[in-house]
């Protein structure tokens, strides 16, 4: 008995469709487990073994090939994540903060257009969440990770010269350029200035 091509294309859709469900399966399981165990998880501004197990979960989605559905589902739980612990990225060690940004940085390069656009939001949303923590003063840690990850990225000539990651990193500007809150703030930042 041959496979036509028929069967191969559908026994690909069925394996695709059983990847994306486990994959959020998975997702709502770390999600119930992330709600128990919250103070747990906060201990030591988030740097704990039981921190560690939870977040490389979800970078491993990141790291192995996912379907366009079931990645949207990751970046958003991602960025509820980084919502929900910001100390865990932004105090401390830097180690989380700095995988999650090659990470990232990596999905920046997809081939696929919704792709390079959860992630570069993603980006820019961890940008402004390390912004925020530090009273809105800086963002020098996700700034210093995110150059140390192209650095590391070229280095392992994964490709981002390319029209792609250009894409991505004009999606992380227009963001900055219409987000009102921060012009606000920045607004606020010279009035005292000058104010003093």
């Amino acid at each position: 008995y041959t496979h036509t091509e028929a069967d191969i294309n559908s026994q690909s859709l069925l394996e695709a469709n059983v990847s994306t469900e486990v994959c959020l399966t998975v997702l709502d399981t770390l999600s119930t487990f992330i709600m128990g165990f919250k103070t747990q998880l906060n201990s030591d501004l988030g740097h704990n073994s039981l921190m560690k197990k939870v977040f490389q979960v979800h970078l491993c989605f990141l790291q192995i090939p996912q379907s366009e559905a079931a990645l949207k589902q990751v970046f958003t739980s991602l960025r509820t994540f980084i919502f929900k612990f910001p100390c865990t990225f932004f105090d401390g060690r830097a180690d989380m903060c700095a995988s999650l940004c090659y990470e990232i940085l990596k999905c920046c390069n997809s081939k696929l257009s919704s792709i390079r656009s959860d992630a570069a939001h993603l980006l820019y949303f961890l940008m402004k969440s390390n912004f925020d923590y530090t009273g809105r003063k800086s963002f020098v840690r996700t700034h210093l990770q995110v150059v140390i990850a192209v650095s590391q990225l070229i280095a392992d000539v994964i490709g981002i010269g390319s029209t792609r990651f250009q894409q991505s990193l004009s999606i992380i500007n227009n963001c900055a350029n219409s987000d009102k809150s921060i012009k606000v703030g920045d607004v606020r930042t010279q009035t005292t200035v000058k104010t003093v």
